[in-house]
């Protein structure tokens, strides 16, 4: 049998299961609740077969069943693996929230596509106006929606969410990261090569109202850079997964 990395070529492509990190113990893993239910009871896996598991946190396990059923799947890991399918570059998309569930696609995508975290915010122009109870809702709902996408494209790492209460806030959190922001009415240059890229980005777009003149100062006054996204004016779901594209593809991580 063929192999790549640690895994062997058939394990590339059979389903992966997330492991909370409490679950991996010396080399033995549990799965349990639902993962445990889908392993044995849509997958039917035994005592004996090979999973494929990551904790979301980075760490990925190839592992021989030991005990198996609907409520506790125990396994022995063979090998690990640590930033399997992870891009090189830190990749944080802050978008503008919206009305409806168009964000549920983005952070489908943004998943499959390796971003590392996705910050919505609740931007001036933004139409929708949440309670805590709505935005823990959403939280949970999107939460899923990338646990799905991780399990599906086989990343090592689950994107961190959570909802910024304006856009000043992702500007405070820029630290030492490039900020992004695209940004139709700016006459800014686009991003030309991989080189003018560091290894940690933030890449913000606005709502469909698009970005206030405070945010585009606030953007301007932390150093950021404006980037065109082309003539055609995109919905906040669009823009965000073409500015997240054009990162990677420049970083050569697409």
């Amino acid at each position: 049998m063929g192999s790549f990395g640690h895994f062997p070529l058939t394990l590339r492509f059979i389903t992966q299961f997330y492991v909370e990190p409490s679950n991996v113990t010396g080399d033995l893993l549990l799965l349990t609740g639902e993962e445990a239910r889908h392993a044995v009871q849509v997958l039917r896996h035994k005592k004996g077969d090979r999973i494929v598991a990551s904790d979301g946190l980075g760490k990925s396990y190839d592992a021989e069943i030991l005990s198996a059923s609907s409520k506790q799947v125990e396994g022995r890991i063979l090998n690990s693996e640590t930033g399997k399918n992870e891009p090189k570059v830190e990749l944080t998309l802050a978008v503008g929230l919206t009305k409806g569930e168009k964000l549920d696609w983005l952070v489908e995508k943004a998943t499959e596509m390796g971003v590392f975290a996705i910050w919505p915010y609740f931007a001036r122009y933004s139409e929708v106006k949440w309670d805590r109870k709505q935005v823990e809702k959403n939280i949970a709902r999107w939460q899923r929606i990338a646990l799905a996408a991780f399990k599906q494209c086989g990343r090592s790492v689950i994107p961190k969410m959570e909802i910024l209460k304006n856009l000043a806030e992702v500007v405070n959190r820029k630290g030492n990261r490039e900020l992004l922001a695209a940004h139709p009415v700016e006459s800014g240059a686009s991003i030309l090569n991989s080189g003018s890229l560091g290894q940690e980005v933030i890449a913000a777009v606005g709502p469909e109202g698009g970005l206030a003149p405070e945010e585009v100062e606030a953007i301007r006054q932390a150093g950021g850079r404006f980037v065109s996204l082309g003539p055609r004016r995109l919905r906040t779901e669009t823009a965000g997964l073409v500015l997240a594209t054009r990162v990677l593809v420049l970083k050569e991580e697409l």
